[in-house]
Formats: structure tokens, C-alpha cells, sequence
């Protein structure tokens, strides 16, 4: 009798132990990544069992740092929460919701969800881990802001009238400036990207450049070894290549830092006749702020093209002058006859002798200042030729065999301040000779 009481008092024991939840299961209703500042949601249901035993519990570590403990009551062990980013709630039944809300110095950190089913396991600290994992933000940035700055300005700054307005993107050549991209940050973490792109050079900038290379007198293969070109490049593909070197030159001399935090660029420049027209671009995960550059520079180069061909021009063509410098340079074109050695003459001219009691001199001594006249001492008449601002053009009709020099006057200058940029001048000449057109019958 007492062999079957005893056998009965274990079954009851063995049958209340059971009963006790000690495996459940975890769901995570929020899968990683999760946007900043996003909740994420678990879910507890029990594998086995009918209740949690009371002295049960569910331990939530970040970084091995406790930030939640509660029992099967969702009733908090923690006498102050060290981090009011987690919560638990009652389900139905013996379900149980936990809700934790991430900071962005969360991302990266580990994660774990330990389950305890009794007293013992939770002292030996051999509870059923249910979730180790990193915690994966995401987060786009709301905004990327750029400023530009004057860092330096040059030295002949005082010459510059005082009503130009040199307030950044505006420039004078010599400057140094500033530049501070700030953002909010991006999860996960990106640094800010510097990037610069400069326009095409000035065409004048880009025959330069080619007469340079030709006076080495390398093949191009050597020459443009640079640029990758293997036969003489176009006046469009050099000024494209020219462009790239460009912004290269100014990423190579400039001075760039991140902070820490990914959350601030700052960059100081060179700015010079390179950098005028470029654009400054900061870019963080689809956001991009573009900055472009103005900068004032002295008229340096100036190119007469096409050249004439073995010397002569054909009747019917034109030739441009062209300059770099800004303000954009005015341009000048003169049409004079080349000078030549001097013949040796007579040591005593007869007509420098004459004598008249004429008030006025003889006609042949007087100057004829009108275009005709003009015209008809350089070898061409007004209608053989035309210019229109840097363009000069031979009329179909022009005389053939007269010997002419096209001397170009380049400067650029602001209007209410001629000789700041332009007090020096740029001089191209092209020398050619009229040709005439050949008619077969």
C-alpha cells in the first residue's frame, strides 16, 4: 500500500514537472535590416508545456550588456531599466511579445535572446539561447548640405575694383578655398565621396597643348602616352582628355579629411585658371550636391586656326582667333602687310626736295586716312575681305598673290576696371598668301 502511494505521488510529481514549459520557440516578425528607429518585433511560443514555471525568465543582451529581464508575466527583475529601448507584453495565452528600438550606436552590436526555465538553469546560466546575431541598421541620409569658402585669397587682391563681387563660387586666380560637405549619417556607415569635373578647356588652351606636345618632337605615341592616344587626336578628344588631367592636377593638390563619424568632408583646393568652370560634387548614397566654380584669370594664349597651308590661304576661307581667359577676352583682328628687308635706295630722294609756294603740300604728300586707302596699301580692297570679331574671311574675289598678316589682339578686362586683368595683351600672327581658285574647262 504504501509502495503504491508513493509510486502515485511520483507520477504526480513527474506530471507537474512536465507541464512546465522548458523549450520554446522564437519568431522575429521584423527581419534584419531594419530601418533606423524602426521597433522590432519577437514573438515566444512555447514548444512544450502548459504554463512557464514562476521562476522562469527571458534575458535580452546587448554586447553582453543586460537591457531587458522579465519574468513569464512580463513583470521587469530589473529594479531601474538601463535602456528604456525594450518592452515585453502578454500574448494570448502563454505568448509572449518583446519590442526592442535601436539607436544608431546599436548598429553592429550583438544581440541575445536567452530563455531560462527555471531557477537553476538561470544561476548556471545554461538557458536556451534563442537569438545571437548583429543588429543591422539601415538608414538613408535625409541630408547632404556643401559649403564653399574663401580660405586665401592672393596676394594682388587689393588691385580688384571694389565693387566686384568676389564672394564664393567666385574666384580670383591664386585662391585657395574651402570646402565642408555635412550630412546626418547613412546606416551602414559610408563616407562622403570628393569629386571634381572640370569642362573642356578653352580651344585656345587645347592648340596650346597640342603645339606643346609637337615642339617635343616625339611621336604621338610618346607624346599623348597619357592620354592613350595612338594617332593624333581630334581638337574635342584632346580637350576631353585635358578636362580629366585637369581635375586630377586639382584632386592632387588639394587637402582632404573625413571625421570620424563619416558625418563631415573638409577639403581646401587650389584654385587657378584650371579650376574655373569645374563643379564640386559630394555625394553620400544617392544624394548629390553640386558647387561650380567661377574663376577670374588673366588672357594668356591666343591661337590664329586654321593655319594657312604651306602659307597660303584660298579665297573662300576663314581663320578665327581664339584666347582663353575670363571675363570672356575681347579679341582684335588688324590686316597688315608683312614687313620686309629693306631694298637699298637712292641716298638722295628728289621729292624730298620740292619746292612750292603752295600753302598746302603736293596731293601725293598728303596721308589718305579713308578705308580705301588703307585697303588698297595692305594689297586688298574692303570687298575682298570681312572681319567680324574674331573671325576674318577672304571674299571669293580677293586678288591673288598678295601677301598679308593677320595679327590678332587678345585681352580680357572688366568694364569698370580695364587694366585689373587686361592690362597686358596677348598677340597671335598668322602670315599668308592669297590664293585664287583654279577653273578647268
Amino acid at each position: 500500500m504504501v509502495i503504491r502511494l508513493l509510486w502515485i505521488c511520483l507520477l504526480i510529481f513527474n506530471f507537474a514537472c512536465s507541464a512546465y514549459i522548458n523549450k520554446v520557440y522564437l519568431e522575429q516578425l521584423t527581419p534584419f535590416p531594419v530601418e533606423l528607429d524602426s521597433p522590432i518585433h519577437w514573438r515566444l511560443t512555447p514548444a512544450s508545456g502548459n504554463s512557464y514555471n514562476h521562476l522562469s525568465g527571458i534575458n535580452i543582451y546587448l554586447n553582453e550588456e543586460i537591457i531587458g529581464a522579465w519574468n513569464p508575466e512580463c513583470v521587469s527583475y530589473l529594479d531601474k531599466p538601463i535602456r528604456a529601448v525594450t518592452s515585453c507584453e502578454v500574448g494570448n495565452g502563454p505568448i509572449l511579445k518583446f519590442t526592442f528600438i535601436p539607436t544608431r550606436e546599436h548598429f553592429g552590436q550583438n544581440i541575445r535572446i536567452t530563455f531560462f526555465p527555471d531557477l537553476k538553469s538561470t544561476y548556471s546560466g545554461t538557458g536556451q539561447i534563442l537569438l545571437n546575431t548583429t543588429v543591422q541598421l539601415i538608414k538613408q541620409p535625409k541630408f547632404l548640405d556643401i559649403k564653399v569658402t574663401l580660405d586665401r585669397e592672393p596676394d594682388y587682391v587689393h588691385l580688384a575694383p571694389r565693387d566686384l563681387n568676389l564672394a564664393p563660387p567666385v574666384f580670383l586666380d591664386g585662391s585657395m578655398a574651402k570646402v565642408e560637405c555635412t550630412t546626418d549619417g547613412a546606416l551602414p556607415p559610408q563616407p562622403i565621396t570628393f569629386d571634381i569635373v572640370c569642362n573642356n578647356p578653352p580651344r585656345a588652351a587645347v592648340e596650346q597643348e597640342r603645339q606643346s606636345k609637337t615642339q617635343m618632337g616625339y611621336p604621338y605615341e610618346v607624346s599623348y602616352s597619357y592620354f592613350n592616344f595612338r594617332s593624333p587626336p581630334t581638337d574635342e578628344e584632346l580637350a576631353e582628355r585635358m578636362a580629366i588631367g585637369y581635375a586630377e592636377s586639382i584632386r592632387q593638390e588639394s587637402r582632404i579629411a573625413r571625421s570620424q563619424d563619416n558625418l563631415t568632408l573638409s577639403a581646401t583646393l587650389p584654385i587657378n585658371s584650371k579650376a574655373h568652370d569645374c563643379s564640386i560634387y559630394c555625394r553620400l548614397m544617392g544624394k548629390e550636391r553640386q558647387y561650380r566654380l567661377t574663376v577670374y584669370y588673366q588672357t594668356t594664349v591666343a591661337h590664329i586656326l586654321p593655319l594657312p597651308t604651306d602659307g597660303l590661304m584660298r579665297v573662300g576661307s576663314s581663320m578665327t582667333c581664339y584666347a582663353d581667359g575670363f571675363p570672356e577676352p575681347s579679341i582684335v583682328l588688324l590686316l597688315r602687310q608683312p614687313m620686309h628687308q629693306f631694298s637699298r635706295r637712292p641716298i638722295i630722294d628728289p621729292r624730298e626736295y620740292m619746292v612750292t609756294t603752295s600753302p598746302l603740300p603736293p596731293v601725293e604728300q598728303i596721308v589718305d586716312t579713308s578705308d580705301i586707302a588703307a585697303a588698297t596699301r595692305i594689297g586688298l580692297r574692303p570687298d575682298e575681305y570681312t572681319i567680324r570679331g574674331p573671325r576674318f574671311t577672304l571674299a571669293y574675289n580677293a586678288t591673288p598673290g598678295v601677301e598679308l598678316m593677320l595679327i590678332c589682339t587678345a585681352g580680357n578686362a572688366l568694364p569698370n576696371a580695364a587694366d585689373f586683368l587686361g592690362y597686358n595683351k596677348t598677340i597671335a600672327t598668322a602670315r599668308f598668301t592669297v590664293a585664287g581658285k583654279c577653273y578647268l574647262l
